[in-house]
């Protein structure tokens, strides 16, 4: 069903949005909810119950627009043309129209299309785009794009990329080898680190707001410091810790440092078990969708149910 979401969200949106269209044109207050709704980014069915007020009450009681108000009133007939123009002219914020996110989790780019294993787990917003593979229990965390339009992506089993993280690959290197980026198994990539086409081994940790730049190889066992700049080509041993900008060789790992980094990634592997829990493989947008269409059904348009009701007084 994972696999599916990016195509079968989209059509709960539209369906959804075109319903807030409906009510939010038969009924101003109703708009002005969804409106409230945008800018706090919860329900305007929260909204509204946190207002005290209910839908169907606003569907059923629309408010007079501007235009039939001053005609109501006896204004002039010049001022009744400008007050029509007011009322239909765009006012406000029509955000409602579309109050469910657009962003594609998973992002086909021509032939190349994103592969998730079964057990591994994306952050809601997080992106992939083109040819991005995620190996067996891997993680991808909140807010990272990996954008895979010029070349492929690939990311280990147990390896962990951080919050924030950009990965990129280019279409080719000059150093005439593999443009691809490759991410080998138990890695973890510390927030806001940018990765292009360069190849990371095994058991490697990659710290916070780290740039390792084209061509350049991390052998397994290597641990980046936060900030550390590797520059295009450049190999980092293995065993060994580097830090600066540019990276400089700092010191060997002892025996207990290695061992620990399989550890970080496992750890990492745990805690993204926890966070998929809290998420559903499917969007929600039919949710709100299905309520506002039972509350338009239940309630019938107000300009039908009034006429009956004027009949009987001329009568």
């Amino acid at each position: 069903m994972a696999r599916w979401a990016h195509i079968l969200a989209p059509a709960s949106r539209r369906r959804a949005s075109h319903l807030f269209d409906l009510a939010a044109s038969r009924s101003p207050a109703l708009a002005s909810l969804v409106d409230a709704s945008c800018s706090s980014s919860i329900s305007p069915f929260r909204v509204a119950s946190q207002r005290h007020v209910s839908v169907s009450s606003i569907i059923a009681k629309p408010a007079a627009t501007s235009a039939q108000s001053n005609l109501a009133a006896g204004e002039s007939s010049q001022a009744a043309p400008a007050a029509a123009a007011t009322a239909s002219a765009p006012s406000g914020n029509y955000l409602y129209r579309e109050i469910y996110n657009r962003q594609r989790q998973l992002v086909p780019i021509n032939h190349m299309v994103p592969d998730v294993a079964v057990d591994a787990w994306v952050a809601p917003n997080a992106i992939l785009a083109g040819g991005v593979t995620i190996d067996d229990r891997a993680s991808v965390w909140y807010g990272s794009v990996l954008r895979a339009d010029l070349n492929y992506i690939r990311i280990g089993a147990y390896s962990s990329i951080q919050d924030r993280v950009i990965v990129h690959a280019a279409s080719a290197s000059p150093t005439g080898l593999s443009a691809e980026t490759t991410v080998g198994r138990y890695v973890t990539v510390g927030q806001n680190s940018v990765l292009r086409s360069c190849e990371i081994e095994d058991e490697v940790v990659i710290g916070q707001r780290c740039l390792v730049l084209e061509g350049a190889i991390v052998e397994k066992n290597a641990v980046l410091a936060d900030c550390t700049v590797v520059g295009p080509g450049q190999l980092i041993p293995g065993g060994q810790l580097w830090a600066g900008s540019p990276a400089k060789f700092v010191r060997d790992l002892t025996a207990d440092e290695v061992a620990e980094i399989p550890k970080l990634a496992e750890a990492a592997h745990w805690r993204a078990e926890e966070e998929k829990g809290e998420f559903l493989p499917y969007s929600t947008a039919y949710i709100q969708a299905e309520k506002l269409k039972a509350a338009l059904k239940a309630t019938p348009p107000a300009a039908a149910a009034g006429k009956p009701k004027a009949a009987a007084t001329s009568a």
